[in-house]
């Protein structure tokens, strides 16, 4: 399941960047359903916030990217929501920090009506994968509850290679 990740991440990475350059070269306008167009070169976060704070962002982004990382090593949860959703992270994670390491900025290109903020195909990834493995995490951790486990899903919840409980801190 792991390799599989690697290659979903790898594909959200590369359509992203794909998607970012058609933008940054005037060549995605219009609209395609209810998704409009719009090219933004976002010096912040989402909705502008920590605008201009190139170095913690970059910093945050590295920081997410290093235990995403060391999750990969270390882990070994038999979810695969879990997988699916660390991979739709990782490369959102991967193309944002490349973007804002590459221009200073990110590119925002996407638009919803009725949705407050211009966003791109890495934040896409970043979202939906923080939910679907929080998702995966909790079917999973459910599900050793289910089957009699004596100990608490925080005892259970995560293992590296040789069997040994892996905390959060443990990862990076």
């Amino acid at each position: 399941m792991k390799k599989l990740s690697i290659l979903i991440a790898l594909f959200v990475a590369v359509c992203d960047r794909i998607l970012k350059v058609l933008s940054n070269r005037s060549l995605l306008h219009g609209s395609f359903g209810l998704i409009h167009f719009a090219r933004l070169h976002n010096y912040g976060a989402t909705l502008g916030i920590l605008r201009g704070d190139r170095l913690l962002l970059v910093g945050i982004g590295t920081v997410v990217f290093a235990v995403l990382v060391a999750m990969l090593f270390k882990l070994r949860l038999p979810s695969i929501w879990f997988w699916i959703g660390w991979a739709l992270l990782m490369g959102g994670t991967v193309g944002n920090l490349l973007n804002r390491l590459i221009y200073g900025y990110v590119t925002d290109m996407l638009q919803i009506p009725g949705y407050p903020a211009i966003f791109n195909l890495a934040d896409v990834g970043i979202r939906t994968g923080v939910i679907i493995m929080l998702i995966g995490y909790w079917r999973w951790s459910r599900r050793s509850r289910l089957k009699g486990s004596s100990k608490s899903p925080s005892q259970t919840s995560m293992f590296d290679d040789a069997g040994k409980h892996v905390g959060f801190c443990d990862l990076i």
